[in-house]
């Protein structure tokens, strides 16, 4: 096993800053935080695990950094978090990162000086995260709702994939042959496993792709109001250009805006329309919103137990957790064609 001596020289540095670069205790350069964390990591060093937990033993804090605190999903699965948290004698800090990567960084920044005793992230990028330098102060890290490419964590998901092709299967068994999809970003893990979803189910039905039903937002978390403005013009250029006869809305925060734009193109919900909503909610309920609902708060658990096992001292190897989705049937599945004359 490498020794923190062997992990100095090939970084060209002090043993003492080594310690200082692995543990957080003080702040060091960024380059050479750098230089020290890919030294250790080519030698297989580890920091020694009675060190660690002297230093854990200090800190009862975790954090939680989440890509967008509007979101309702990642709203219950901070509030689980911080009751998990709590059953087990230690605090949680909720950052918003409003899938900024500066500002992510920034948040990663202070929690490492803090010296919180572990961290949950949902990735505001799945190649381009600074995770990197909460690993570097020996800081565990667990990755929920979006895995990390450039980094080896114990990462939560749920079955994104399956989920939306559930949805798809479902409104194809209603006779819907033009299932229109939107989804968030594309540099989102989730997003594109929830595209995968959509593709796999067309092709097992044997219906052709159209690039025309596939609609991305590129907006990401915070701001609300253009969120709804682009999701609105964006459905309803899709309805007005391609006529879907359904649509699948992978993102909760996106809802409003799709609704709005059926609304704007005369279309009736569950009528000339029939809509999958991804997340569930009050609202979907009320309107019959057919849902894929998520378990939020086993989700969060399993999450912060992880960690928690992490901050322990436990050093099995990084696992995935992949929690199924629950697809809640509703009237907006199921197209009722009405004629004109009997709306009100």
């Amino acid at each position: 096993m490498a020794t923190i001596k062997e992990v100095a020289q090939l970084a060209g540095v002090s043993t003492a800053t080594v310690s200082r670069a692995l543990s957080g205790a003080r702040p060091v350069n960024a380059d050479v935080a750098a230089r020290v964390l890919e030294a250790s990591r080519a030698l297989g060093y580890r920091p020694n695990r009675v060190a660690r937990s002297l230093r854990t033993q200090v800190s009862t804090t975790l954090g939680l950094i989440i890509s967008d605190v509007q979101n309702p999903f990642f709203t219950a699965v901070a509030r689980a978090a911080e009751r998990t948290a709590a059953d087990n004698g230690y605090s949680l800090v909720l950052c918003n990162s409003d899938d900024d990567l500066h500002l992510e960084r920034r948040y990663l920044d202070v929690l490492v000086a803090e010296q919180v005793a572990g961290l949950i992230l949902t990735p505001a990028d799945e190649k381009a995260s600074s995770v990197d330098v909460a690993l570097a102060a020996g800081i565990p890290v667990v990755s929920v709702d979006r895995r990390l490419r450039t980094a080896d964590l114990d990462t939560v998901l749920v079955d994104n994939a399956h989920a939306v092709h559930k949805a798809v299967d479902l409104l194809v068994r209603e006779g819907c042959r033009r299932v229109a999809v939107l989804v968030g970003p594309e540099h989102t893990t989730t997003a594109a496993e929830r595209l995968r979803g959509y593709r796999d189910a067309l092709t097992d039905h044997q219906i052709p792709e159209d690039p025309g039903l596939i609609v991305h937002s590129q907006v990401t978390g915070g701001d609300v109001a253009t969120l709804h403005k682009e999701t609105k013009g964006l459905i309803t250029e899709v309805i007005r250009e391609h006529s879907p006869d359904s649509l699948v809305i992978t993102n909760g925060p996106m809802i409003a805006g799709s609704l709005a734009a059926l609304a704007d193109t005369g279309r009736h919900l569950g009528e000339d329309l029939a809509v999958v909503v991804f997340d569930d909610m009050p609202l979907a309920e009320f309107i019959g919103l057919t849902s894929i609902v998520q378990p939020t708060e086993a989700i969060a658990q399993q999450a912060v137990e992880l960690l928690l096992s992490r901050v322990a001292g436990s050093t099995p190897p990084p696992h995935e957790v992949v929690f199924k989705s629950v697809l809640t049937i509703r009237t907006s599945s199921s197209l009722r064609r009405v004629s004109p004359g009997r709306r009100r």
